[in-house]
């Protein structure tokens, strides 16, 4: 009688299997020069988990999720080097008290799929991921039906390939791949998946009664591959096969689902690749990314000397990231290795379709090319998907679901057949219907962001669509295809515009600010196309609509030059009202970024355009900002000028204008506290902050807060200072408002300076000069600088902070800044000191030399 097996016995094979595992892991580690690290983060698990499957000491097997990565990661850098490990968990010691993922030698398997000539890469979790579906190794019941869905190239047969390779010895009778991309006769579906099981049927017998009775009893995984022109046969035919064959399991791959009862569909995503610039010129951090990962490994296919250095990294990843990390794209990238630069490649990717064009003869016809990929996804689309799919070309970054309906019904209004509400109510609900379908289609992406659905396009994609639109023909008397969706582009972006103009100076301010900055592409796409069609008055009514977002969302230096390009292309027939708003908001700009001389003749002109009665709303605004320029040039007394503010926010009050009182009231604080008028300045402050709490203007309670907590700074209550600038600082990052935040911690910077820790000081404005730069903010960037000047002075006395005390002089000199007159005397005091302790023709050589330097050598002196 034999040995009956103890649980002892099961137990001591269980750990005589770990310690083979771990030995043979080990080895197969440090052949493949992997660490600990490195394997933990490609797995998505801790280091202390890896250790324990290497360990010598108490060895542990991973669990199947994991063992399924560990596998694919392995033999993707030594295709076999899992066998050894296979062998010892799949043995004949296996525990039966553990089943393997891999119950058998692969090798023995029965399938009839392709051997890979190349690696596959950077797709580990999702080879687990689909050994897990099919094998239930997560807790839940094995599944049968699973489709891979994607955009033409992303990948979907490599995948399903090599899901099939790894997944061979968990089906007993075979791993069968079924090839549909070459059939054109939807009714050869059975007649392929009969030949892939090499079953053949007789001449008058029903083919499909034929498979399912030989594979009725079978263990089989079936991949159906490129379904997409054939999907009906093909969900017919599946249908029948998973009700009539209970062990029968099926990989599809396709365009678009099959829409099965029991389908489970997952969308094969792009790559990983990080933006451009987040990668820096460091090769070891790009090769972190996948689509890097790919890139170099196919060009040293074509060229053996190729490598990734610091030097090609940041190019690397810019075309890596240009090809939204579509495998298939940047395959076809790297084959250009062996005869054009990285550079170059990178350069000529507007011409992307021209260029990629190298793919392997062996492939099909329409996976050798970009555009030959694309053209088959076109192809399989009605007239009505082509129409849309092309008109999406105009979006750029994407698009909300309802302004691509709002662009399909400006096309329409365009056209006088289609005007009828009957018409266009019809055509709208077709739009909604056939978005979708080319969402289904993986020709374009959906995504729920907000509760909103928004679709976009891979750039290759839409470069695509774009060629398809030009193409488009012209409607008489309508302009051409292309221009005729720009026009209707413009249109659905200055009415997203108009609608937030009104909201963003309320209590939704927060909310339309954040959807316009998710339309930047859109609304900059929208500028250009006036732009370049000499569009002049659209042009202008979106840039003026956008006015106060320009500021808000501290965009002022491009909502200049939109003005004042579109400006300076108008004629004399531009409507007075558009030519009055635009100088306005481009006056304000200016005035806003402390450059004055610029901001002056833009109010001046939109001042002369709005005496008539109805614009005395506007008038003031302009008026209230002309008002400081003047007391600041010395043209009007501050008394004056706090009179004029006074009768200004009269105006804002009886209009109920809670926006404009603000603005009002903070300019006649400043007025106040530059006259050293503290106790006026903090009324003026307090009721400003106190319209904008009333108006639930809450992105502008930081600057509020900051006025406040300088004038208490002012009043030496450093306490209560700190309160109200730790405030402004917390409320400005909740509500991304840099600008504030910088001030409050400039003023925080001089209260440490005031309690006397000058080297705390200096490292904070040093800091707020890196960030100044960015937002081009000039005035406040000298003030800092010259903070940094008087904090340097109180630390040392040397001739470079007689040069930087020079240049800071020169910038302020230049730019017409002044500073507050408690800033002014702590600048003084430095100077003083510095006059002191150095000797005459030091100190002249010094400063004169600063007072050469340009405002980005003094940058440059002051951080070093």
């Amino acid at each position: 009688m034999a040995r009956r097996t103890t649980s002892s016995d099961l137990h001591e094979r269980h750990e005589h299997q770990a310690a083979q595992f771990s030995k043979l892991l080990a080895d197969a580690l440090h052949t493949l020069r992997i660490t600990h690290r490195e394997l933990a983060a490609a797995l998505g698990v801790t280091v202390a988990a890896v250790d324990s499957w290497t360990s010598t000491a108490a060895p542990r097997i991973p669990g199947p999720a994991n063992l399924a990565r560990l596998y694919a990661l392995l033999d993707q850098h030594d295709p076999g080097i899992s066998q050894p490990l296979r062998r010892v968990l799949n043995g004949p010691s296996a525990s039966a008290a553990a089943p393997a993922l891999f119950n058998a030698d692969s090798a023995t398997a029965q399938h009839n799929l392709p051997t890979p000539l190349t690696r596959c890469i950077g797709r580990e979790r999702e080879l687990a991921d689909i050994a897990a579906y099919f094998s239930g190794h997560r807790g839940s019941t094995p599944q049968r039906l699973l489709s891979l869905i994607g955009t033409g190239g992303i990948g979907k047969t490599r995948l399903a390939l090599e899901a099939g390779r790894a997944l061979r010895s968990s089906f007993a009778d075979g791993v069968w791949l079924v090839e549909l991309a070459a059939l054109s006769d939807p009714t050869l579906v059975v007649s392929a998946a009969a030949n892939a099981i090499k079953l053949r049927p007789q001449a008058h017998a029903d083919a499909t009664e034929a498979l399912i009775d030989r594979l009725r009893d079978k263990r089989t995984l079936l991949i159906f591959d490129n379904c997409e022109h054939v999907v009906d046969a093909c969900a017919a035919l599946l249908a029948r096969l998973l009700s009539a064959c209970a062990q029968v399991c099926v990989l599809a791959t396709s365009r678009e689902m099959l829409r099965l009862d029991g389908e489970t569909v997952w969308r094969v995503p792009s790559l990983s690749v990080a933006a451009p610039g987040a990668v820096g010129p460091d090769a070891k951090e790009a090769l972190r990314h996948q689509a890097v990962q790919l890139f170099v490994d196919r060009a040293r296919t074509v060229e053996r000397e190729f490598a990734l250095t610091d030097d090609n990294a940041s190019v690397i990843t810019q075309i890596c990231h240009r090809l939204d990390g579509v495998p298939l794209a940047i395959e076809l990238a790297a084959a250009s290795v062996h005869h054009l630069s990285v550079q170059n490649i990178a350069a000529n990717l507007d011409d992307r379709f021209n260029l990629l064009t190298r793919g392997s003869r062996a492939a099909l016809p329409r996976q050798q090319t970009l555009r030959a990929t694309l053209d088959w996804s076109y192809s399989l689309l009605n007239e009505a998907e082509r129409a849309l799919f092309a008109q999406l070309a105009v979006f750029a970054g994407g698009a909300d679901e309802e302004q691509i309906v709002a662009l399909s019904a400006a096309l329409a209004l365009l056209t006088p057949a289609s005007q009828a509400p009957e018409h266009l109510a019809k055509q709208l609900a077709h739009t909604y219907a056939t978005l979708r379908a080319l969402a289904d289609k993986s020709l374009i992406n959906s995504q729920r962001m907000n509760g909103v659905l928004r679709f976009s396009l891979l750039e290759s994609v839409r470069d695509y669509a774009r060629e398809k639109l030009a193409e488009a023909p012209a409607e008489a008397p309508a302009p051409d295809g292309l221009q005729r969706t720009r026009d209707a582009h413009v249109a659905v972006f200055t009415h997203l515009a108009r609608q937030a103009e009104t909201e963003l100076t309320g209590p939704n301010q927060i909310v339309w600010l954040e959807r316009l900055e998710r339309e930047m592409d859109n609304l900059r796409a929208a500028l250009d196309s006036c732009v370049r069609s000499q569009q002049v008055a659209a042009g202008l009514q979106l840039a003026t609509a956008l006015g106060w977002f320009w500021s808000l969302n501290e965009h002022e230096l491009e909502g200049i030059r939109w003005l004042e390009q579109l400006l300076a292309a108008a004629d004399a027939g531009l409507p007075s009202d558009v030519r009055a708003q635009a100088y306005f908001f481009a006056g304000f700009l200016h005035w806003y970024l402390a450059n004055y001389a610029a901001a002056m003749p833009h109010l001046q002109n939109c001042m002369a355009l709005w005496q008539a009665p109805q614009h005395v709303i506007r008038l003031t605004y302009a008026q209230v900002f002309y008002t400081q320029m003047q007391a600041a040039a010395g043209q009007i007394s501050s008394a004056e000028s706090m009179a004029r503010m006074d009768a200004h926010a009269q105006i804002f009050r009886a209009a109920h204008d809670d926006w404009g009182l603000s603005i009002v009231l903070g300019r006649a604080g400043s007025t106040a506290l530059a006259e050293k008028d503290l106790e006026r300045a903090m009324r003026y402050y307090e009721e400003a902050y106190a319209a904008r709490q009333r108006s639930g203007l809450m992105r502008m309670w930081a600057s509020s807060l900051n006025n406040l907590g300088f004038t208490a700074l002012c009043q030496y209550d450093f306490d209560r200072a700190k309160q109200f600038l730790q405030q402004a600082v917390a409320f400005g990052e909740r509500y991304n408002r840099t600008e504030s935040v910088l001030m409050a911690q400039c003023n925080l910077g001089h209260i440490q300076f005031l309690q006397g820790d000058a080297h705390a000081a200096l490292e904070i404005f040093k800091a707020c000069v890196v960030r100044h730069q960015a937002l081009g903010i000039r005035d406040h960037l000298v003030a800092t600088l010259a903070g940094i000047a008087y904090a340097s002075a109180a630390l040392e006395i040397t001739p470079r902070c007689c040069v930087l005390f020079g240049a800071v002089s020169r910038q302020m000199e230049d730019f017409s800044i002044p500073l507050w007159w408690n800033e002014r005397a702590e600048l003084d005091a430095g100077l003083d000191n510095l006059k002191h302790g150095l000797d005459g023709h030091t100190f002249a050589t010094a400063w004169a030399q600063g007072q050469a330097m340009s405002l980005a050598q003094t940058i440059e002196l002051a951080l070093g």
